[in-house]
C-alpha cells in the first residue's frame, strides 16, 4: 500500500503535515472502497497533486476527473473544501491533533482523525472502522446491539485502551485493522492464527459452550445467585452455539414500511383539447 510508511520519530513539523495529508488522502479513497481499487488511484492522485497546496489550487472539475470510477464524488468534493481550508485557514497544515481535526476539517469523523492523527502525528488515539469493530466485539465476548450507543462507547473505549501510552499508535491501529481484514474476517475467521487467541472471548465461549459450567450454587438458606449473563444490562442473551462468528450480534432487520399514495388526475377539456394536472 503506497501510503504506508514507518513512523519516523526525526520528521519535523511540516514533514509529519506531509504524511497527515497522504493518509487522509488514503482514508477518505477507502472510504466504501476495496483497497486493490484504491491503490491506481491514490498514485495518480498523488502524481497530480503531491501537496495540500497543490489540491488546494485545483478545480472542482479536474479533481472529479482525476476521482472517476470512485464513485460516491462527494468525497472529492470534501477533500477540495478541505484542502482550501487548510491552506486558507490552518496554515497549509492539517490540524495535529484528532479533536481538531474532526471539528475543523469537512468529511472527517472520528475514525479518520483517528487513523490520521496516530500514523501521521503519533497521538494515542483509537480507531474504530468495520474490521476494529469485529475483531473488539470478539475478544471482549459483547453480543450487543452493534450499532447502539452502549456498544459503540465500550468498544471504542477498548480501542483507547490498546493504544493508551503506546510509542507507536499508528501501527498499533493499523496491525488492529489488518488483523480483523486477513484473520479476524467476517466469515471463516482464521481463529488457529490468531495472536489474541489466548484472550479471545469469542474463542473461549465457543469452548465454553460446549461444555456449560454448572450454574452457581447459593450457600444454604441464601437467595439463589444470579446468571452474570443475566445481570448485563447491555448484552443480549448469547445463543446456545456460539462460533466467532456470532459476533458482532447482527443488526436488527427494518420491517418494510408499508404506504398507502393517493394520486388525483384533473382533466380540462375545451373543444378538441385535453388538459392534465
Amino acid at each position: 500500500m503506497p501510503w504506508r510508511k514507518p513512523y519516523d520519530p526525526t520528521l519535523g513539523p511540516a514533514e509529519r503535515a506531509q504524511r497527515a495529508y497522504e493518509v487522509w488522502i488514503s482514508e477518505i479513497m477507502l472510504q466504501q472502497t476495496q483497497v486493490a481499487t484504491v491503490i491506481p488511484y491514490y498514485n495518480r492522485w498523488m502524481a497530480r497533486f503531491p501537496t495540500i497546496n497543490d489540491l488546494a489550487a485545483s478545480d472542482i472539475d479536474t479533481v472529479n476527473a482525476l476521482w472517476k470510477g470512485l464513485g460516491y464524488y462527494s468525497r472529492a468534493a470534501r477533500l477540495l473544501q478541505g484542502a482550501r481550508k487548510a491552506v486558507e485557514e490552518l496554515g497549509g497544515r492539517l490540524p495535529d491533533n484528532a479533536g481538531d481535526l474532526e471539528a475543523k476539517m469537512p468529511g472527517i469523523g472520528r475514525y479518520s482523525a483517528g487513523a490520521i492523527c496516530s500514523i501521521a502525528y503519533n497521538q494515542c488515539v483509537p480507531v474504530l472502522d468495520g474490521n476494529v469493530h469485529r475483531l473488539l466485539s470478539r475478544l471482549l465476548a459483547l453480543y450487543a446491539p452493534p450499532k447502539a450507543k452502549q456498544t459503540l462507547d465500550i468498544l471504542w473505549a477498548a480501542a483507547a485502551a490498546l493504544v493508551e501510552d503506546s510509542a507507536r499508535p499508528g501501527d498499533v491501529n493499523q496491525a488492529l485493522i489488518e488483523l480483523g481484514s486477513t484473520v479476524c474476517k467476517v466469515r471463516d475467521p482464521q481463529c488457529g492464527s490468531c495472536p489474541l487467541r489466548a484472550w479471545c472471548g469469542a474463542s473461549r465461549g465457543e469452548k465454553a459452550a460446549e461444555e456449560p459450567p454448572s450454574p452457581p450454587r447459593a450457600a444454604a438458606g441464601e437467595a439463589p445467585l444470579p446468571d452474570v449473563e443475566d445481570m448485563c444490562t447491555v448484552c443480549a442473551p448469547l445463543p446456545a452455539a456460539r462460533p466467532p462468528t456470532v459476533f458482532p450480534m447482527k443488526a436488527a432487520r427494518k420491517k418494510p414500511r408499508e404506504e398507502l399514495d393517493v394520486v388525483h388526475v384533473v382533466e380540462w377539456r375545451h373543444a378538441d383539447e385535453r388538459w392534465f394536472l
